[in-house]
C-alpha cells in the first residue's frame, strides 16, 4: 500500500472508530498498527485537531507528538480515553488562535470554532473526509520541528519579591518567550497568564521553560495552574511526565531528585509517564493526588492538600493566597486580610482613627454618630450602639439598627490584640491575659486571630471594597466564634450581634446560664454591601464584657475566569 493509500485507510477507519462505528475486525488491526508505526500514530493526533475543529472542541492531544517524552507512552488505552471525554466533556464556546503554520493556510480555510451539543452523529464522520483532506495534508507537509524560540505566549501578571537568576527586573506585563533557556526563579512568586488565558503561579526556587501556546516545562519548583476552557488540554512537562488538562486546578510539585506530585482540586487531568520504562496513563479527578518516584517509576496516592500551594499573588498588597479565608482581624490590624497587620493596634471609638497601641481603660459616655474610619481601606466605620435615643447609624451609607438600650459607655478600642488588661485588684498593677475561648484550647497555646469588641462598640466591614480589591474572589460567608474568654471568672450578661446592610442576621447573649461560645456563619449574598460586627452590655453595665469575635473570617471562592 502505498503511502497516500495508507493516509487514506487510516484516515477513514480513525474518524469510523472515533464515531463509534468501526467493526471489531478492523478495530483490532487499526489497534495493531497505531501500537507499531509511528508515522500512525502521527497521523491519529492529527486527525484529532481536525475531528476538534469540525465538532468545535479544542482536543487535549495537540501538538502531543511534538511534546511527549516518549512516543511509546501514548498507548491505545489513552486514546481511547481522551476520546471518550473529548465526547462526554460540557459544551463550551471557543476562539481559535491560529498558530504561523496555519496563518500560512489561511488561504485554504478561516476557521472560527463554535461548541455545539457534541452528539454522534447519524451520517458518519468521514463523509467530511474530502473537506478535511485539504487541511489535514497541509498540515501533514509542514516538517514537524522543535519548539520555535523567541514566542511570546504569556505574560508575566505579577510577581511578588521575585529574583531571577539572570538578575532582570521583569515589570508586570513583561512577555515571556518560548526557548532553550529556563527561567529561573530564585526567590518569590511570578504569575503568568498565557495567550488562551491559563493562569500559572509559581513558587521559587523554580526552572521552567515555555515550550508553547499551551505547554509549559517544569524542571523543579512548585506551580498552580488554573486553566478555563479556552485553554481545555493545556499541558506541564516534567523529566519523567506530562500532566495534561482536562478542565481543571491543579498543583504540581517537582524535585530535584524527578519525584512529581499531582494535586487536582477541580475537574481532572491525565498523568503520562515513561519513567524507568513503566508506562502509565493515570486519570485523576478532583480532591484526588499522586505521587510518581521517579528512582522506580511507580505511582503512589497521597492526600490532596488545598492549602499547598500558592494559588494567587499580589504585589500591590503583598500577599500570596493558598486557599485560605480573608481575616477580618488583619484587616482591622491594617493588612491585606491574608498578613501584615498588626495585631497591637486599635480603633478609637469616639474618632474612627487608628492608633498604634490599642488603648484600653475608658469610661466615657456615648460617642455621638458613626465614626468614618479613613485610615482603613476595608473599614467603613465604627460607632457606639445605644437603643436609648433610637437606631444607631451603622454605615457610611446611612443603614440603621435598633439596639437596645445600653449604659452609652465604652472600655477598649477595636482591637485585634489577642490579649487584654486586667488590673491587679490587690496590687492595682496592670497585667495582659488571653483572650483564648474555651472551645479554642488551652491558655498556654497560641491565640488565634480575634476581634475584641468590647461593648458598647460596633465594627462594619465595606464589603464592596473587598470585592473590588479582590475582583477574582467571591465572598461566601461570614464565619467567626462569639464568647468570653474561658480566662474570666466572673461574667456578667454581653450580647454579640451580626448585621448585613443593617439587617441583624445573628444575635446571641452570654451570661451565667450561658456561658458556652457560639459559632457563627452567615452567607453572604452578591448584593450584601456592610457587614457589621456589635457587642452591647446587657442592661447591666460594661464590667467584665470582654466580648470576642474569635477568628472571624470571609470565606472566598475563587470566581470563574
Amino acid at each position: 500500500m502505498d503511502d497516500r493509500k495508507k493516509s487514506q485507510w487510516l484516515c477513514e477507519r480513525i474518524l469510523q472508530f472515533r464515531d463509534g462505528q468501526l467493526p471489531e475486525d478492523e478495530s483490532a488491526d487499526l489497534k495493531a498498527v497505531l501500537r507499531n508505526d509511528p508515522q500512525a500514530r502521527r497521523y491519529y493526533i492529527e486527525i484529532v485537531v481536525m475531528h476538534a475543529i469540525f465538532q468545535g472542541r479544542k482536543s487535549p492531544l495537540v501538538k502531543t507528538n511534538v511534546y511527549l517524552p516518549s512516543e511509546e507512552v501514548m498507548d491505545n488505552e489513552l486514546w481511547e480515553a481522551l476520546a471518550k471525554e473529548e465526547n462526554s466533556a460540557e459544551p463550551i464556546e471557543v476562539i481559535r488562535q491560529q498558530s504561523e503554520s496555519e496563518k500560512a493556510a489561511s488561504a485554504v480555510v478561516t476557521v472560527r470554532e463554535t461548541r455545539v451539543k457534541n452528539t454522534p452523529s447519524k451520517t458518519p464522520l468521514y463523509v467530511l473526509l474530502a473537506s478535511a483532506a485539504a487541511i489535514f495534508f497541509v498540515i501533514l507537509s509542514i516538517r514537524y520541528s522543535p519548539f520555535k524560540s523567541g514566542t511570546a505566549v504569556a505574560v508575566l501578571s505579577d510577581s511578588l519579591e521575585a529574583v531571577w537568576s539572570d538578575s532582570v527586573l521583569r515589570e508586570k506585563g513583561a512577555p515571556l518567550l518560548t526557548g532553550s533557556k529556563p527561567y529561573i526563579l530564585q526567590q518569590g512568586y511570578a504569575q503568568l497568564v498565557f495567550n488562551n488565558h491559563a493562569q500559572v503561579t509559581i513558587q521559587a526556587p523554580a526552572s521552567f521553560r515555555l515550550l508553547d501556546e499551551d505547554v509549559l516545562k517544569l524542571n523543579f519548583g512548585q506551580v498552580y495552574a488554573i486553566v478555563p476552557p479556552s485553554a481545555y488540554g493545556f499541558q506541564i512537562c516534567t523529566k519523567e511526565s506530562k500532566i495534561i488538562d482536562l478542565g481543571t486546578e491543579f498543583g504540581i510539585e517537582q524535585t530535584l531528585s524527578g519525584d512529581t506530585e499531582i494535586h487536582v482540586l477541580r475537574g481532572k487531568v491525565v498523568l503520562v509517564s515513561k519513567a524507568k520504562e513503566r508506562k502509565i496513563n493515570l486519570n485523576l479527578s478532583a480532591g484526588n493526588a499522586c505521587k510518581l518516584i521517579a528512582a522506580t517509576g511507580q505511582t503512589q496516592q497521597i492526600e490532596c492538600r488545598e492549602g499547598r500551594f500558592v494559588r494567587h499573588i499580589n504585589s500591590d498588597f503583598r500577599w500570596a493566597w493558598k486557599g485560605q479565608p480573608l481575616d477580618l482581624a488583619d484587616l482591622a490590624g491594617g493588612g491585606s486580610g491574608f498578613g501584615g497587620g498588626d495585631s497591637r493596634k486599635g480603633i478609637d471609638l469616639s474618632t474612627g482613627r487608628m492608633q498604634p497601641r490599642a488603648n484600653q481603660g475608658y469610661d466615657k459616655p456615648a460617642a455621638a454618630g458613626f465614626r468614618p474610619v479613613q485610615d482603613l481601606p476595608f473599614i467603613d466605620g465604627v460607632f457606639v450602639p445605644n437603643g436609648e435615643f433610637g437606631p444607631a447609624i451603622v454605615s457610611s451609607q446611612g443603614h440603621q439598627f435598633d439596639f437596645p438600650k445600653t449604659s452609652g459607655a465604652y472600655w477598649s478600642d477595636i482591637t485585634p490584640n489577642p490579649y487584654i488588661a486586667k488590673k491587679n485588684p490587690q496590687t492595682n498593677e496592670i497585667e495582659y491575659v488571653s483572650t483564648l475561648l474555651e472551645v479554642e484550647g488551652k491558655p498556654d497555646e497560641p491565640i488565634p486571630p480575634r476581634l475584641l469588641v468590647h461593648p458598647n462598640a460596633g465594627i462594619t466591614f465595606d464589603l464592596d471594597k473587598i470585592r473590588q480589591a479582590y475582583p477574582f474572589f467571591e465572598l461566601k460567608s461570614f464565619r467567626a466564634v462569639c464568647g468570653l474568654p474561658q480566662i474570666l471568672d466572673f461574667r456578667k450578661r454581653s450580647e454579640f450581634w451580626v448585621l448585613l446592610d443593617g439587617q441583624c442576621v445573628f444575635h446571641c447573649q452570654s451570661d451565667y446560664q450561658n456561658l458556652s461560645s457560639r459559632k457563627v456563619e452567615i452567607p453572604i449574598e452578591p448584593h450584601a454591601r456592610f457587614l457589621t460586627l456589635a457587642a452591647t452590655d446587657g442592661g447591666d453595665g460594661t464590667h467584665y464584657d470582654w466580648c470576642v469575635f474569635a477568628q472571624p473570617v470571609l470565606l472566598l471562592e475563587r470566581s470563574s475566569l
